[in-house]
């Protein structure tokens, strides 16, 4: 058991593992569920984009009940993980790209997937590059992991630091988690480009409104966005 609310799985291999907490949702009528493994074959993120997830970096992912909006699971997840970054390594110059990619100056070093079981139950997929990170020209966003911005962290001391600040933010209304997120928002109050399938907007970075949907200044007025992908303006 992990902080007295968490039953941990561990596995050398997984094809990810939100397909692991996916199949077995069954188990949230005994605890909330920690799956980790070392690597993933078929690792996966929003979009279903390709999570390349070689064996050194985190690969985890919770499984609960809860009451809680989909939106709210988003914000709680990235904030946790910067938060937990945070108190391990205080000048990190973290920040989270709307609404949940963690980067560092500029690049991606984590993200996160999350997905509704058949029972109802929450799966929250979190991937962190602690010490390697793909090489992909086909990304606006180069990847990059902590161990090359000369930050090493160990595993299983940021899982116990996360499920900390996941169950602390937990108990906090929505307010409050938006106040907290936009102290790490990425290029907040910045002119940025969002690109919604294959249309684009751009306009200036205002902020979240009450539902977690983004903010953007245009010229005619205020845009509010509930999907789509900030890119460079």
């Amino acid at each position: 058991m992990m902080e007295n609310n968490w039953k941990r799985y561990d596995f050398d291999c997984l094809s990810s593992t939100n397909d692991w907490a996916l199949a077995n949702s069954h188990l949230v009528k005994e605890t909330a569920v920690v799956c980790v493994a070392d690597c993933q074959t078929k690792g996966r993120g929003r979009r279903g984009r390709e999570w390349i997830s070689p064996q050194g970096n985190l690969y985890m992912s919770l499984l609960f009940n809860s009451s809680r909006l989909p939106t709210d699971m988003v914000y709680i997840a990235s904030l946790s993980a910067a938060q937990a970054l945070k108190i391990m390594v205080p000048d990190i110059p973290l920040q989270i790209k709307w609404p949940n990619d963690i980067m560092v100056d500029g690049q991606k070093i984590g993200g996160i997937l999350i997905e509704k079981a058949a029972n109802d139950a929450w799966v929250v997929g979190i991937g962190l590059n602690l010490c390697s990170s793909p090489l992909r020209k086909d990304v606006v966003y180069p990847a990059n992991n902590l161990l090359s911005l000369g930050i090493k962290i160990y595993r299983d001391d940021f899982i116990e630091i996360y499920l900390q600040q996941w169950e602390k933010f937990l108990q906090l209304d929505f307010k409050s988690i938006k106040d907290l997120w936009l102290r790490f928002a990425y290029r907040l109050g910045e002119n940025v480009v969002i690109k919604l399938g294959s249309s684009e907007l751009s306009g200036r970075f205002i902020g979240i409104d009450e539902h977690g949907y983004l903010l953007l200044q245009q010229a005619q007025g205020v845009k509010v966005i509930n999907t789509g992908e900030i890119m460079f303006s």
